[in-house]
């Protein structure tokens, strides 16, 4: 091979691996993009779905998603019907038409009003879990209920505290005049690890969830009474304010494991 035959070789191979360092250098995630940060600050923060929805629609667009973004938004306490909407709106997709104008006709009848609940939630100490029930149904959640052990020699992620301000509103939503039971849910879950075993290997960790469920299946340290949930009696025009303190108490002086509960206050607001 010529010299100059060499050269041209050399430098065809240079430029193609300058540009693939460079392609590789220039891949990021999906949630390193703007949009998705914000979705992730609210989430983090403990907002409502209603909020966090709004604010994507707001957004407008999102980058695409992959099966591993979709998985640790979910982790974070995104909800399906927020991902859903992240899917369904990429970015560069042709922006949807604008709804066709309609003749608003006049209504004879009176106007239908209706009644609201706010949950307002009220913690003293880190949390890694929160839910919302009404009428018995889990209709917001944040963080997750980690669950599961390590096999031998393995870490395990460590759970994320949820983030935001001590007192923050976690639902909030319109609701039929009546008598509506709600109540909120928590949890803190740790990793804790085996000791070595007799050859002095590392034996594995596992994830220990304690706390207070809203509805469903009771945590393993929760007990009958420890949450009595909030009744809430709403007519026409008004708002049933539930704030839940959760609480932490240690059971003697010299520590142990925490009981918790919860103690409500409601407010009607007209």
């Amino acid at each position: 091979m010529s010299h100059t035959s060499r050269a041209i070789a050399l430098a065809i191979t240079f430029a193609t691996l300058c540009f693939t360092a460079t392609a590789v250098a220039g891949a990021t995630s999906a949630l390193d993009d703007a949009a998705v940060k914000e979705i992730v600050t609210l989430a983090e923060a403990g907002m409502s779905e209603q909020v966090i929805l709004a604010k994507a629609r707001q957004i407008g667009t999102f980058p695409v998603l992959s099966g591993d973004d979709l998985a640790r938004l979910k982790d974070i306490g995104v909800s399906d019907h927020v991902l859903v909407f992240m899917i369904d709106h990429p970015r560069g997709a042709a922006p949807e038409p604008p709804p066709a104008p309609v003749t608003a006709e006049p209504d004879v009848e009176a106007e239908e009003t209706h009644g609201g609940v706010r949950v307002i939630i009220d913690r003293g100490f880190r949390i890694t879990y929160a839910e919302v029930a009404v009428a018995g149904e889990i209709v917001q959640h944040a963080g997750k209920l980690w669950k599961g052990k390590s096999d031998p020699g393995v870490m395990l992620r460590r759970p994320r505290v949820l983030r935001g301000d001590q007192v923050f509103t976690a639902y909030e939503a319109a609701l039929e005049p009546g008598t509506h039971e709600v109540s909120v849910g928590f949890a803190l879950s740790t990793v804790e690890s085996d000791p070595d075993d007799e050859w002095g290997e590392y034996a594995g960790e596992w994830y220990v969830t304690r706390g207070i469920r809203a509805f469903g299946e009771p945590l393993e340290n929760q007990k009958d009474g420890d949450n009595p949930g909030a009744v809430c009696k709403i007519s026409d025009g008004q708002i049933c304010e539930v704030t839940a303190h959760l609480e932490s108490r240690r059971p003697t002086p010299l520590g142990g494991l925490p009981d918790y509960s919860i103690r409500y206050d409601i407010r009607i607001i007209n």
